[in-house]
């Protein structure tokens, strides 16, 4: 249910943005399994759900986004996955380890290797970043969605 509420926001947001396609929506997927949409060249997606909600992110460069419901911080994922950097933060407590981990996944989704690109390479202590030599912005998603975190990860060109 959730995937097909996530597909119907995709459409959503291309009907909203101007773009003219036929139904079903057609997809490609690359070597690491990445969709892409067959017909639109230069528009690309991103879906995500976490519990009862989905999100939808389209945008003219790679992109990426997650949501989480909040969970409890979990040390041992924290020191396989989290640089130090992102643990000082989460130590101070200028992110919880739902948002520190929501960034991360937004990364991995927008450079389309997901997990394969390696968590632990994923610095998310700032607003930009670079992964494989490629730049990327993150932006986090404030929600009335009680008890989510989301992020959006844009490739800049």
């Amino acid at each position: 249910k959730l995937s097909a509420g996530a597909e119907l926001l995709l459409i959503y947001a291309l009907s909203e943005l101007g773009y003219d396609f036929k139904l079903p929506l057609q997809y490609t997927d690359d070597e690491n399994g990445k969709l892409y949409l067959t017909d639109f060249k230069g528009v690309y997606f991103n879906l995500s759900h976490s519990g009862t909600m989905v999100a939808c992110v389209v945008c003219k460069n790679e992109c990426g986004i997650d949501i989480e419901s909040e969970r409890k911080e979990n040390p041992a994922i924290a020191d396989k996955y989290f640089t130090d950097r992102e643990k000082k933060l989460l130590s101070e407590k200028r992110y919880t380890f739902t948002q520190i981990w929501v960034r991360k996944e937004a990364v991995a989704k927008a450079d389309g290797r997901g997990i394969k690109a390696g968590l632990k390479n994923i610095d998310t202590s700032g607003d930009t970043l670079s992964l494989s030599g490629l730049e990327y912005r993150l932006y986090d998603i404030q929600t009335d969605l009680n008890g989510y975190n989301m992020a959006v990860a844009i490739r800049q060109t």
